[in-house]
């Protein structure tokens, strides 16, 4: 794809946005033999403003980005009133993010995303949360090749770069541990099973 061709960021509205949104990321994870893409139900669950209760006190929009009619890129702005209220700020936050290899995608889609709080009144943007920290959140820097931990992200390595060339900065930093037990662990663990 010409990477000089204009991009378009549309807010997602119609059954065929939608498909795009949830289509782009197992197009982008397609060869990552690690990756384990959620459920397209799952997702779509988690932006179901209507029966999800975290929209109950949180307001979203989600938008994806186009080039020559093919999705490019995804993102989801995301304001939660009782994160605010409880940290007296005015932040809000993107998640759902995924993008091809490009920056120029990337930057548009914050820039839509940051926009779109600004208009809610936000003054601070974080994430990726998807939608929130009590769920899946951040991306990968290390480790591309073991498979996720449960609510743990698994992001190709290079949107640590990418989302810190759009202005982003760490706020916090997460690890995951793999723990590897011994042959002699594991056959202690199986007679333990047993019993």
């Amino acid at each position: 794809m010409n990477a000089t061709l204009p991009i378009s960021i549309k807010p997602v509205r119609s059954p065929k946005q939608w498909r795009d949104f949830f289509h782009l990321k197992q197009r982008i994870y397609r060869s990552d033999s690690s990756a384990v893409t959620p459920l397209k139900r799952m997702e779509r669950q988690q932006l179901d403003t209507k029966r999800n209760p975290f929209y109950q006190h949180a307001r979203m929009s989600a938008f994806v980005a186009y080039r020559s009619g093919v999705a490019v890129g995804r993102i989801v702005a995301i304001t939660d009133q009782l994160h605010n209220e409880y940290h007296q700020d005015k932040t809000g936050f993107f998640g759902f993010f995924e993008s091809i290899d490009d920056q120029v995608v990337v930057d548009r889609l914050v820039e839509v995303a940051t926009q779109w709080l600004r208009e809610e009144g936000c003054e601070t943007m974080r994430g990726p949360v998807n939608p929130s920290m009590k769920s899946e959140f951040g991306v990968l820097v290390d480790g591309q090749q073991y498979p996720p931990t449960i609510m743990m992200a698994h992001t190709p390595a290079r949107y640590d770069q990418q989302l810190t060339s759009a202005g982003f900065e760490v706020a916090k930093t997460f690890f995951a541990f793999q723990l590897v037990f011994s042959e002699r662990a594991q056959e202690s663990a199986a007679r333990w099973e047993r019993l």
